[in-house]
């Protein structure tokens, strides 16, 4: 690897080169760096955490929404990938993925949730979800970061 302190270029070009490998090597590929992203949890700090998450992977197109409401308010652009929580006060998570499932079927859904209930997991896998990540495990950072680098965006 080159190393070189004054051109700020070099650790563009690796970063870049970083992303560029396949998913099958725990990386992404470079085209998916301008995939729709959106972030559906009322709980703010969880919502801006998971974003810089998406940052550090080279997301740039990332967007959060605080209510069911003013997500599908947004429906006119077509989401590649939706973090979606179930307790969203005005709508389910559940309720949240039918609708999006009918508008754009080929976005990508992870459900995370503080909501444990296997009915619910399942029903949401059941539905369309990609995957279901509870907020309360503890290994629930490594789910988000696997989920992230597996999930096979268009």
């Amino acid at each position: 690897m080159l190393e070189n302190t004054e051109d700020p270029h070099i650790e563009i070009i690796t970063q870049i080169g970083t992303i560029f490998m396949n998913s099958r090597s725990n990386s992404l590929d470079i085209y998916y760096m301008d995939s729709i992203i959106y972030i559906v949890d009322d709980d703010v700090f969880f919502a801006d955490v998971l974003k810089r998450k998406l940052v550090k992977h080279g997301f740039t197109q990332i967007y959060t929404c605080v209510s069911a409401t003013d997500f599908l308010s947004e429906m006119n652009v077509k989401p590649d990938l939706v973090f979606l929580d179930y307790d969203l006060g005005d709508l389910t998570g559940i309720d949240v993925l039918l609708k999006l499932k009918k508008y754009s079927p080929n976005s990508q859904i992870i459900m995370v949730s503080g909501q444990e209930k296997e009915k619910i997991v399942n029903d949401a896998l059941d539905m369309g979800a990609h995957r279901y990540i509870s907020k309360g495990q503890v290994n629930m950072n490594n789910q988000i970061e696997e989920a992230i680098l597996t999930v096979e965006l268009n």
